[in-house]
């Protein structure tokens, strides 16, 4: 079983609704929302926003992978303000947040392996032509993204941020272990997703929470990148 991508809204909503009733119906501690956890711990959800500290700041909203264009965009938009504007090496910051379909990206190598990540999500390995086993949007070289300086962990290296919706962690999470044949409870699959993001990369309680909150607190302008 794979995440139908051939008619991406209509798939992903379906199986959407489908895995939200399951945990819904699902014991209290089991249904844990990130936003939840993070106040149960003390921590704030919008602690994310105050790393966006840029002269210029765009949100790059990815719901689909989309070839890795959602990273080429915020690195080709953040270059040519520099370039254009004569200004200076981090003064253009991008927020880059993957969600609903577009979420592999954000997950390491060991998930990618273990939950079939290119398989689910229909990603071929552009080395192997089959179904990825590693996250080749993440320390990418030649062939695996337009601009392999582009990767998730060189872009959060140069001082962008990286956020990943916590829903679709939860929801596809449960139906790529179930898709890969995995014993893993669904509380389970969404703790281990969570904890195996790639360094830097902060969940939010939901994608379109953090494209909401980026521009009610004027933090950014919007770009979709899908």
């Amino acid at each position: 079983m794979s995440l139908d991508m051939s008619h991406p809204r209509r798939s992903f909503f379906a199986r959407l609704a489908a895995g939200v009733a399951a945990v819904t119906a699902a014991p209290k501690a089991a249904a844990m929302s990130l936003d939840e956890s993070l106040r149960l711990q003390g921590q704030d959800p919008d602690a994310w926003l105050a790393k966006v500290t840029g002269r210029y700041r765009q949100y790059f909203d990815a719901t689909t992978t989309n070839e890795g264009f959602p990273l080429v965009y915020a690195f080709t938009w953040a270059r040519t303000m520099r370039e254009t504007y004569n200004l200076g090496p981090r003064d253009a910051q991008a927020v880059i947040g993957f969600r609903h379909g577009g979420i592999g990206p954000a997950l390491n190598d060991q998930m990618w392996a273990k939950y079939k990540v290119g398989e689910f999500f229909k990603l071929n390995d552009p080395k192997t032509g089959q179904p990825s086993v590693r996250n080749y949007f993440n320390n990418s070289s030649a062939g695996d993204i337009m601009i392999p300086e582009a990767n998730v962990s060189t872009m959060l290296g140069n001082g962008h941020v990286v956020v990943v919706c916590d829903v679709a962690l939860s929801v596809l999470s449960a139906m790529a272990a179930k898709a890969a044949g995995l014993s893993v409870a669904a509380e389970a699959s969404q703790k281990k997703w969570r904890a195996n993001l790639i360094p830097g990369v902060m969940p939010v309680p939901s994608g379109v929470l953090a494209v909401h909150r980026a521009q009610e607190k004027g933090k950014c302008t919007y770009c979709n990148a899908s």
